[in-house]
């Protein structure tokens, strides 16, 4: 699918594996990335899936992040300093799958998505308040 980071357009997918959501090094830089912007922050290196191999880890502020119809305005998303995925060059991550529904309609060829609510970008800041009191809820039976 495509999606646009700071107004530049970019082939993403959806990864359950990865915590937050990812862009390659080199896609960051055609959406404005620097290293050595305001408020980027270096992260521990990574090491990359089925290798040895660790590569630089960022996570950088941003201005928009639009997936359909829908703008996410600021947060924050992880580059790494790796060679695109195929041509991927974002990995929706579980910070993004937490707060969205969605739903692939694979015979139309469309990808349908709600936003729940939530910080989209979750920084590493915890569970969003809303899990922790759904998974508290008193439960009542199925009938």
């Amino acid at each position: 699918m495509t999606v646009m980071l700071n107004g530049r357009k970019l082939a993403a997918l959806v990864d359950t594996g990865v915590h937050h959501t990812t862009v390659t090094l080199a896609a960051a830089k055609r959406a404005g990335f620097t290293v050595d912007a305001p408020g980027v922050k270096r992260l521990e290196d990574i090491r990359v899936v089925g290798t040895n191999r660790r590569v630089a880890h960022w996570s950088a502020p941003i201005d928009t992040f639009s997936i359909g119809s829908e703008t996410i305005r600021g947060g924050e998303i992880d580059v790494i300093d790796s060679e695109g995925w195929d041509g991927i060059d974002v990995r929706l991550g579980q910070d993004f799958l937490r707060t969205h529904r969605l739903l692939f309609a694979m015979g139309q060829r469309k990808l349908y998505l709600a936003y729940l609510g939530g910080d989209v970008f979750n920084r590493r800041n915890g569970l969003e308040p809303r899990i922790p009191q759904q998974a508290q809820a008193p439960k009542t039976a199925a009938r």
